[in-house]
């Protein structure tokens, strides 16, 4: 879906897998064909297979314009009707093993056994000798799929192809494959290891027809299925004087033959290859194939199809034709449970992709764009009331619902807002009239140019429903009901498991598994989950929720004396007051924005604090935030020194991140300086480390070309442009320069790896620089902001003493030319003048300001001491081009969202606190003490009944809850029972509800962990 994140994401994300040969709306079917099933992307080779009531089929991906056999991957499509498909995305990409040559994505089918999901494929041996036959394993239908062999499961070997795999009514499996001879062989219990040797079919025309292959009629692409008693081998055929592929089948009493060959059943494919697989549904038989059904289709471009067809009564098949209009509808679709999208009968114009849940959206919507959802029932009453989940970081426009065809009755209308990202979901609603019955619906898209919004899933409310829509609730309102469509079977089970060990991407399916409502998905759930389904109950487990006496605990919790606060009630500025934190360099990373700092930690003497020298700076410090109020702190990062990171280096000053994608994994980047002598980098696969030192020493230094003569080398500031070239800007000082050109800033590109420079650094000629580089974007200009220095007097630019000023290019490298200045000296704010560092972001659609001041310390009585904190406030950028004045505020800026607590909170993320500790780094703990508390802001509880708190006490404890302040209401106490070790406490919540602050107020020592409400 475009450039869903600005560096990289559903791109979408880094990792999502689309397929490449995605088609656009130019299909040359109209909207009451039912074949291809799929308009979105070219689907050849499908394997239909049977999971609980749901039907679904593997498919290949042909690379859209391809003059070969260009496959990138595999995808999955489910329905329960026969004709609204849900696309589950491209499940495996060829490149996922190692041994696998790219591109050579070709034929599959997928079958479960004892909970996993077998699937097994074509591709060609990297390592030489041909073709061969892989395997990879599941928990779930879609994945993902893991290669648990390392190599090829049968192969290499130029005609091992097409695999087909079936489990025999003894339980023993058989794997079948090849072109132009049919092999077979034995699969042991555990699906990955073959059970014998490889063997062949007689290839005799008794066995598979007359033809020009081999001696008989059979080509490739096997599949092998039971009809009652009887054993049906289909096949790809050269069946007479075909020219091309058609298609055959054989019986056998038995899975291993002897075969006698049946007839023709489908006449030559319109794509010369064909593909097809046979199997019974709600009582119904099937049969799919590919053609060329899609306009740009064709040979290599191929559609999945299928057709319905009746056994006759002696169990031959007839010929089956192939048609437009596909199967019958099975069962109407229930509009008022959630439905997903991308579940689609027939679409014009988009396409799907996977987004940061993990699950699927439709996106690259344009104006008259549209998807068809076929029989839908919307009852006697009728629908009232449309809702859906949508994002766009486009034009935004509306969502037209139409009955019956595109042009058909509206029965409502929806418009979607710019929510400010293409990851940024809102949910939007209208009122519908005019639609009772079962019909056909179209979802209409208009707008303006360009992409216009992404669509997740949508949902109708019937007439006279007073219930409310709440997309984290479970999509069906059952309990253990994990994918939502209103029954608890297999499914379910096997989904949770996987919620555990891999996590839970949407969170209405994280609810629905925990039957105990303990908070977490546990063994305790799975073992409900097995009784029921085996019929040992059928009653969820009593709620096991500690109760509380209110009045017992408060006399318990005692008396606290509040510690003191740095930051008043409703002021957020600067963002953390339990620690100082100078040199913000902000990244923006999967909906988050990260600030790294200095680390101005307190110096003493003779047991009183002394004035910062800077000198014995080694480490930096790390917070994070989606909502801009509430800030995770990932506690230090120790980055220089003896026991640093990068031991080369003395110290770690003003530090800069970003991260971009290098060979398909997301890598993080963070540069700072040591000392003023130079620039290190250190690396990472996550915004919070653990971080290594790629390189040993110094990226940048004063031997550094062009650089020699820098006074100081330090203050980096790092760009990814929209190519993915990365560029360094840092530099500062006067000394032996002239005031108002010292030309002390450089410029540099980076390398691919991002550890390196590529060629010389230019110079920058910021007029009166001295330090602080900063560099931005914006409507395809640069952006080069730097920190003016202490002798400014009389000059020309009417720029002032120590302010944030900008210049402006249309090249990453300059030339840059002034253009004004954007934020004075936080003493004009705060009282006290000091250097300034800055980084400029947008975030949200709204730029800001990050910058640091010494305000707090000055609330804490230690004035002119140095020591600096972290600010932001908003910045506006100008039509032209130029950046509005900003002025430094202690209000700061204001909540985004609300802060969710229905997934797991740490405890280290604060609006306010008084008196804690932070200790760790990445996933930081709270260090509380008698008095000490904590306020997290705007949280929205709903209707919370209990909370759990993973914490621990070595001498016991109360953590108290309130709402308003941290002298509030108290809406719930957790007592920590004496140990050392972190576990979790549920307990009862009385009198909380809507949106609140919520404040955890400790009354001994106690480390805490997390936190959240269900």
């Amino acid at each position: 879906m475009k450039s869903i994140k600005k560096t990289i994401r559903i791109g979408i994300a880094a990792g999502a897998m689309i397929c490449l040969g995605a088609v656009g709306q130019t299909s040359v079917l109209d909207a009451s064909a039912h074949n291809p099933i799929v308009q979105t992307s070219f689907t050849p080779d499908p394997a239909p297979v049977v999971f609980g009531d749901e039907l679904w089929v593997f498919t290949g991906c042909d690379k859209e314009g391809s003059s070969y056999y260009t496959m990138t991957g595999w995808q999955a499509f489910s329905t329960k009707d026969m004709q609204n498909w849900t696309d589950h995305g491209m499940i495996l990409k060829d490149t996922d093993f190692s041994w696998c040559s790219a591109n050579d994505a070709w034929a599959s089918q997928c079958i479960e056994r004892n909970g996993k999901y077998y699937f097994y494929f074509t591709t060609t041996n990297k390592g030489g000798g041909g073709r061969a036959i892989g395997v990879a394993v599941a928990d779930n239908p879609e994945g993902p799929y893991k290669d648990v062999l390392g190599k090829p499961l049968c192969g290499p070997n130029w005609w091992y192809i097409d695999p087909t795999v079936i489990i025999d009514d003894d339980g023993q499996a058989w794997l079948m494959f090849g072109n132009p001879t049919c092999y077979y062989v034995k699969l042991k219990e555990d699906m990955v290891t073959l059970d014998g040797q490889i063997k062949e079919f007689p290839m005799t025309t008794e066995a598979f027809g007359p033809g020009q292959k081999n001696g008989c009629g059979y080509g490739e692409g096997p599949w092998i299925y039971k009809h009652k008693d009887l054993y049906y081998l289909v096949y790809a055929c050269f069946y007479g004087s075909d020219g091309g592929e058609s298609q055959a089948y054989a019986t056998a009493p038995t899975v291993t033959g002897p075969w006698k060959f049946g007839n023709q059943i489908q006449k030559q494919s319109n794509c010369f290859t064909t593909h097809g697989g046979i199997i019974d549904y709600k009582d119904h038989s099937y049969f799919f194939y590919h053609k060329n059904g899609l306009k740009g289709g064709g040979t290599f471009n191929r559609s999945a199809s299928c057709e319905e067809f009746t056994f006759n009564p002696d169990g031959s098949i007839p010929m089956i034709n192939f048609t437009d209009e596909g199967p019958k509808q099975l069962e109407a679709l229930n509009p008022y449970q959630r439905v997903e999208a991308e579940t689609i009968n027939f679409a014009s114009g988009i396409k799907t992709e996977k987004i940061d849940a993990g699950t699927l959206a439709i996106g690259f919507i344009e104006n008259g764009d549209y998807t068809k959802v076929s029989g839908v029932d919307f009852g006697e009453k009728g629908a009232a009331e449309f809702y859906a989940s949508v994002s766009s970081n486009g034009s935004g426009g509306k969502i037209e619902l139409h009955l019956d065809k595109i042009d058909g009755p509206v029965i409502g209308t929806v418009d979607v807002p710019v929510t400010g990202g293409w990851q940024e979901w809102t949910t939007v609603s209208g009122k519908c009239a005019g639609a009772t019955g079962q019909h056909d619906l179209f979802l209409k898209f208009s707008g303006g140019a360009s992409y216009l919004f992404n669509v997740d899933w949508w949902q109708f409310k019937e007439t006279g429903d007073t219930s409310s829509v709440d997309p984290d609730e479970p999509v069906a309102g059952i309990l253990g009901d994990v994918n939502g469509d209103g029954k608890i079977t297999a499914i379910d089970l096997t989904l949770a498991k996987y919620g555990i060990r891999k996590g839970f991407a949407v969170k209405a399916a994280e609810k629905a598994a925990d039957v105990d409502f303990s908070g977490t998905v546990d063994k305790d759930d799975i073992n409900w989950f097995v009784q029921f389904l085996t019929g040992q109950t059928d009653t969820y487990p009593e709620r096991q929720i500690q109760q509380v006496d209110f009045t017992e605990m408060e006399k318990k919790f005692g008396s606290v004396s509040l510690a003191k606060s740095y930051k008043n009630e409703n002021e957020f500025n600067p963002l953390i007051s339990n620690y100082f934190g100078a040199d913000p360099g902000v990244m923006e990373y999967d909906g988050r924005v990260y600030i790294y700092m200095t680390d101005d930690h307190l110096l003493y003497s003779n047991g009183q604090v002394t004035k910062e020298t800077y000198s014995t700076i080694n480490c930096l410090r790390c917070i994070s935030s989606d909502d801009l109020v509430n800030w995770t702190d990932h506690g230090l990062i120790n980055a220089a020194g003896q026991n640093g990171i990068a031991k080369w280096a003395g110290n770690s000053w003003a530090p800069t991140a970003c991260h971009k994608k290098i060979d398909g994994k997301e890598k993080f980047f963070l540069y700072f300086a040591n000392n003023a002598n130079g620039i290190g980098v250190l690396t990472s696969d996550s915004p919070t480390g653990p971080w290594s030192d790629p390189n040993g020493h110094a990226m940048i230094d004063r031997k550094t070309a062009n650089c020699t003569d820098v006074p100081w080398v330090f203050d980096p500031a790092v760009l990814v442009d929209d190519d993915g070239t990365g560029y360094l800007y840092f530099g500062g000082g006067t000394d032996g320069k002239p005031s108002d050109h010292p030309k002390s800033a450089r410029c540099v590109q980076l390398s691919d790896s991002m550890t390196s420079i590529v060629g010389t650094p230019q110079v920058i000629d910021a007029p009166y620089m001295f330090e602080d580089s900063g560099i931005h974007k914006y409507n395809g200009k640069y952006y080069y902001s730097y920190c003016t220095n202490w002798n400014t007097g009389g000059n020309q630019y009417g720029l002032s003493t120590a302010a944030i000023d900008y210049m402006v290019s249309d090249s990453p490298l300059g030339p840059f030319t002034y253009k004004g200045e954007v934020f004075k000296n936080i003493g004009n704010f705060f009282g006290t003048t000091g250097n300034n560092h800055h980084t400029i972001m947008e975030f949200n659609g709204q730029w800001y300001l990050f910058y640091h001041a010494q305000y707090l310390q000055d609330v804490m009585n230690l004035k002119d001491m140095g020591y600096r904190s972290t600010h932001i406030d908003k910045i506006t950028m100008n039509s032209d081009g130029t950046m509005q004045q900003v002025k430094g505020t202690k209000t700061g800026v204001s909540q985004i969202r609300s802060l969710d607590p229905f997934t797991t909170v740490r405890a280290a993320t604060f609006s306010h606190e008084g008196g804690i500790q932070i200790e760790g780094s990445g996933n930081s703990t709270v260090s509380a003490e008698k008095g000490d508390w904590f306020r997290v802001t705007g949280v929205d509880c709903k209707s919370a009944s209990a909370i759990t708190v993973k914490a621990s006490a070595q001498s016991g404890g109360i953590i108290k809850v309130c709402t308003g302040s941290a002298s509030g209401t108290p809406v719930a106490y957790i007592e920590i029972p004496a140990g050392g070790s972190m576990q979790e406490i549920t307990t009862a919540v009385s009198g909380l509800s809507g949106k609140t602050n919520l404040n955890f107020v400790f009354n001994s020592n106690i480390s805490m962990d997390s936190w959240k409400l269900s």
